[in-house]
């Protein structure tokens, strides 16, 4: 008796651990991809925090980890701030040169980290440290608030 009750317990325990890791993984923000010809008919009104790189650079996934995950989860429930990433290799084969995003904004730094509103770059900073990560995001909610 004592055996089947320290299983039941033993199995309440670890599927009431699966139900609570899955809620927390449900939880977590990702930061939205989006392409030139979605930014093209994107809403002006709408600020958009965004991210430009690509899968294979280092410092942009660190930009995304460190500093653009917590932003989505910041602006989650603000309709008008997008947190979003560009993929300049996927946008490249996507789209022509100049309608890109990075020809668009005179990118010639990866990652570049932008606030754009009504088509313009209303902040900007070329290139990441992971040692100003907080300065940076503290910079950009900064820049977000000025803009409403």
């Amino acid at each position: 008796m004592k055996k089947w009750l320290v299983l039941f317990l033993v199995v309440l325990v670890v599927a009431g651990g699966s139900i609570l890791l899955r809620a927390e993984n449900e939880k977590k923000h990702v930061v939205a991809q989006i392409t030139s010809a979605q930014y093209a008919k994107a809403d002006p009104e709408t600020i958009h925090v965004m991210l430009i790189g690509f899968e294979g650079c280092a410092p942009c996934r660190l930009a995304e980890n460190t500093v653009f995950l917590p932003l989505a989860e910041y602006y989650a429930d603000d309709p008008q701030v997008q947190v979003v990433k560009v993929d300049t290799v996927q946008d490249a084969k996507e789209t022509a040169e100049e309608e890109r995003i990075v020809t668009r904004f005179q990118v010639s730094k990866l990652p570049a980290i932008l606030v754009v509103y009504h088509q313009g770059i209303m902040w900007r900073q070329d290139g990441f440290s992971l040692s100003k990560k907080d300065a940076l995001k503290d910079s950009i909610i900064k820049a977000v608030s000025n803009l409403k």
